[in-house]
C-alpha cells in the first residue's frame, strides 16, 4: 500500500472460519483540494504591488478563488475549482514552469515564508506566504510584456499531497508601464497658512516607437477638494508637466498650491483628483 496515495483499498482474504466476508474496503484520505485561475496584469499595474490570495481548509473545498488584496491593474478570471489551501507549518510547497521546478520550500510558522524572488525569462515573480496566504507580485520589464506564464503550486502536508493549483498569469499587452507614482502632499495644515506648494508625480514607460509629442495628459478636477472629517480647503493645480527622462522614459510632475483661511481648523487633510496618461494615434 503506498502510503503517498490519498485512497487505499484493502484486500482481505478468506479461511476455513469465514466463507462469506467483504472482500475489498475502500480507505479514503482526505482528498487534495484542487483548483485554478487566470491573472491578468493590465498596464495600469504599478510594478512591485502585492497581490495576496485568499485560502480554505480541507473541510471546505468549495470556497471558490478570490483575492483579498488586489492593486490596480490586476483582474483574477476564470476562476474553477477551490481556493488555495491555507498552509501551515511544515507544509511542503513546490512551484513549477512547466517542467523547471523554480521553489521547493518548507513553510515556516504561523504559515509564513520569506518573500523569494522566482525569475524566469518571462520575468521575474516574487512569492511568500502571509498568514497561510498566497502572495506573489511582479516586476515589470520589456520581455515580460505579452508572454503568459503557467505555473503549478502543489503542497504536501504529512507526506500526502493536499493541494494542486494552477495559476495562469496573462500580461496585456501594454503601450505604458507604470513604475512608480507619490501622492501630492502640502504637509500638515496650519490655520492662515498662505501659498503652501504639493508635488506629486508619476514616472512610466513606453514601448520604443512611442514618441513624447504622442502622449496626452489630463487631470479631472484643477480645482480638488481636501476633507478633514466636515471641514473642506479648496486646493490648486497650478502645472501638470510631462519631462523625458531617458528612451522611452517619462515624469508626470503635478504641482499644486494651497491656501488655508485662518478660521480653518488645523490637521490632516485629504482629496482625489484622477490623472490620465493616454496614446494619441
Amino acid at each position: 500500500m503506498d502510503l503517498n496515495e490519498n485512497e487505499y483499498i484493502l484486500r482481505i482474504g478468506r479461511n476455513k472460519y469465514f466463507k462469506n466476508i467483504l472482500k475489498e474496503i475502500n480507505i479514503k484520505n482526505e482528498r487534495e483540494l484542487e483548483g485554478e485561475s487566470t491573472l491578468e496584469i493590465l498596464g495600469d499595474y504599478l510594478a512591485g504591488s502585492k497581490i495576496r490570495f485568499n485560502s480554505t481548509t480541507l473541510d471546505k473545498k468549495n470556497i471558490p478563488s478570490s483575492l483579498v488584496i488586489k492593486p490596480r491593474g490586476i483582474n483574477l478570471t476564470k476562476i474553477s475549482g477551490s481556493a488555495p489551501l491555507k498552509m501551515e507549518r511544515n507544509d511542503k510547497i513546490k512551484i513549477s514552469l512547466g517542467d523547471r521546478v523554480i521553489l521547493r520550500d518548507t513553510v515556516g510558522n504561523n504559515g509564513n515564508l520569506e518573500e523569494r524572488e522566482l525569475s524566469s525569462e518571462n520575468g521575474s515573480l516574487y512569492f511568500a506566504l502571509v498568514e497561510g496566504n498566497m502572495e506573489i507580485r511582479f516586476k515589470r520589464n520589456e520581455d515580460f510584456i505579452g508572454r503568459n506564464i503557467e505555473l503549478e503550486i502543489e503542497v504536501e502536508r504529512k507526506n500526502s499531497e493536499v493541494m494542486k493549483y494552477d495559476l495562469k498569469i496573462i500580461s496585456q499587452p501594454s503601450w505604458i508601464i507604470i513604475d512608480n507614482k507619490e501622492n501630492i502632499d502640502f504637509g500638515k495644515v496650519l490655520s492662515g497658512q498662505k501659498n503652501s506648494k504639493g508635488r506629486g508625480f508619476i514616472s512610466f514607460r513606453t514601448s520604443p516607437d512611442i514618441d513624447k509629442n504622442n502622449i496626452k495628459v489630463g487631470i479631472d478636477n484643477l480645482k480638488p477638494i481636501l476633507s478633514k472629517g466636515n471641514e473642506k480647503l479648496q486646493s490648486t493645480i497650478e502645472e501638470i508637466k510631462l519631462n523625458e527622462e531617458g528612451k522611452n522614459k517619462f515624469l508626470l510632475n503635478i504641482l499644486g498650491r494651497l491656501d488655508v483661511p485662518e478660521e480653518s481648523l488645523p490637521g490632516d487633510y485629504v482629496g482625489t483628483v484622477e490623472v490620465t496618461i493616454e496614446i494619441k494615434e
